[in-house]
């Protein structure tokens, strides 16, 4: 490679091997850390998403079996990922291992053609390192982190085209947009990754290279890009309209999608905005102050200067991912991650200049101190005390015991009903719900849908008459709200007296212990929170 756009720094050199060596030890150091939280319990969005697969496996897509907003892309995954069988949380776990080391990767390219092979490779151990930090639940595999490997994929194709000269041809744009597009079908906040693919194209520099060979220039390409973006989305409604659910599909992903995304006005939600970086920065103190001294670098001088036309785009899509709601939710800010280590290793790279050993020492000292200060979060907690110390008011370790015990005393035709939002619970028994309605939180809000999904969810569960079910006591599985409609809970308690109480957690030392048969005598009521297994009474 020769000398940088616009900074006549000469770029750092790397023998082939250097760079394969530095790449495998950076993909099996996030592997090693990730094996040992292959057995955390899933979380919430864990669990649809593996009953969302599980279904998908048997024939039965999202919006039929499962109801929610996500795009059907995460449930493809997750049914790709659990399709071998053996335990479902090592199968995603790994998975999510796996896609981490993907978008390192793919970072590795993206930062590689824009400054040089140094510069990806302390991209990519850095992404490694704040992939691991628990401000952004890493042990939980959340779909952001599986939008990111198409995303950035897509981006590094795109990439290439930032350098002077350079041409995209019709085809690499084609295939970075359908990479793109893939991710926004994992997930909608991936399209504003999209989108910042398609504003890098637009601000590409006329005269420059063109776009494709004798084709006018960033129009043109943008548009197809645009395409190429749109072509995962139009496939699967073409899909959905064959098999007569695209009603169903456009109900949950884009009616109630919207709904949902418009209970929160900006002025309620913002504020949670300050708190949440205030924790990113304490997970990360030093790699952050690295950005912020990228950022300022960007509007000043050096290479970052000269890219950024790329970079500008990159950093407004992944604020946006952030900000659908207002909920900015930590699993959200993963989205956020790759731009976090492209201004702080970019931001080095400025200011070392020529002196290559400067480099090499800041960026290990970004990625060691992930470690340093999350030590005991990396290398010494139990699954279960990691999920304890992420979830803390959450039935996540005893939903284990739940669904152990069902799928020991149940039989596998027999359906579950879960009065609650643990669609984890479906997984870990292997039973299929009696209502495609995994999540409580719908019902709970305040939109035109909530009183009919109740309606819907109780002639559902009335038309199976399940055999099993399980009552949450669990104030986070409700979100119950002053202005929630009452119905279900009268029907729910008319629902329990055809049932009888078979068992019942209460919290426990190191976990949950599951109380049976005699045993439950002995409870307090109220009881603690904790979940009531019932078996329906014969006739």
């Amino acid at each position: 490679m020769g000398p940088q756009v616009g900074t006549g720094t000469q770029a750092f050199e790397l023998t082939p091997r250097a760079r394969r060596a530095a790449l495998a030890l950076i993909a099996i150091a996030l592997f090693a850390i990730r094996w040992r939280w292959f057995d955390v319990p899933f979380e919430r969005d864990e669990g649809e998403y593996a009953y969302g697969g599980q279904l998908l496996l048997n024939g039965i897509p999202p919006y039929v079996g499962i109801y929610n907003m996500k795009l059907p892309g995460i449930y493809a995954i997750y049914a790709l990922l659990l399709a071998p069988g053996g335990s479902a949380l090592r199968a995603v776990h790994a998975g999510l291992a796996v896609a981490d080391i993907a978008s390192a990767l793919a970072l590795y390219v993206l930062a590689r053609r824009l400054f040089d092979a140094a510069t990806g490779l302390a991209c990519a151990a850095v992404l490694a390192a704040l992939f691991l930090i628990p401000f952004v639940q890493a042990p939980s595999a959340n779909a952001e982190h599986f939008v990111l490997p198409f995303a950035l994929a897509g981006l590094a194709i795109l990439a290439r085209g930032a350098r002077e000269g350079a041409t995209l041809s019709r085809r690499e744009l084609l295939l970075a947009g359908f990479l793109l597009g893939l991710g926004v079908l994992v997930k909608q906040h991936g399209a504003f990754l999209a989108g910042a693919g398609v504003l890098a194209v637009l601000m590409r520099r006329q005269g420059k290279g063109s776009v494709g060979s004798g084709e006018p220039g960033p129009w043109y390409g943008a548009a197809l890009l645009s395409v190429g973006i749109l072509l995962p989305y139009l496939i699967t409604l073409v899909l959905y309209a064959i098999g007569g659910h695209l009603a169903d599909f456009w109900h949950w992903t884009v009616s109630y999608a919207m709904r949902y995304t418009q209970q929160a006005p900006a002025t309620s939600g913002m504020p949670r905005l300050p708190k949440r970086a205030i924790a990113l920065f304490a997970d990360a103190p030093i790699i952050m102050p690295a950005m912020l001294v990228g950022l300022g670098l960007l509007a000043t001088k050096g290479s970052l200067r000269g890219h950024w036309r790329f970079i500008v785009p990159l950093i407004l899509g992944s604020a946006a991912a952030i900000t659908p709601g207002f909920y900015f939710r930590p699993h959200y800010f993963v989205l956020l991650l790759p731009a976090i280590a492209l201004l702080a290793v970019g931001g080095l790279r400025v200011l070392a200049g020529q002196r290559l050993p400067v480099f090499i020492g800041s960026a290990i000292a970004l990625v060691a101190s992930v470690p340093l200060l999350h030590g005991e979060w990396l290398f010494a907690l139990s699954p279960t005390e990691v999920s304890r110390q992420l979830y803390t008011r959450d039935p996540f370790v005893e939903s284990l015991a739940v669904g152990d015990y069902l799928a020991q005393q149940a039989h596998p035709d027999d359906r579950l009903l879960v009065l609650g939002s643990e669609p984890q619970l479906y997984v870990y028994s292997g039973l299929r719900g009696a209502t495609g309605f995994v999540y409580a939180y719908p019902m709970m809000e305040q939109h035109e849908f909530a009183r009919s999904m109740q309606e819907s969810l109780i002639s559902e569960a009335e038309a199976v008459e399940p055999r099993w079910m399980v009552r949450v006591r669990h104030r986070n599985s409700w979100l119950r709200r002053a202005e929630t409609d009452p119905l279900i809970f009268q029907w729910a308690e008319s629902m329990i007296s055809n049932y009888e109480l078979v068992a019942r957690t209460v919290p426990g030392e190191g976990g949950a212990r599951l109380l049976k048969g005699a045993r439950l005598a002995g409870i307090s009521s109220p009881p603690p929170p904790g979940m009531d297994i019932y078996r329906r009474r014969p006739r």
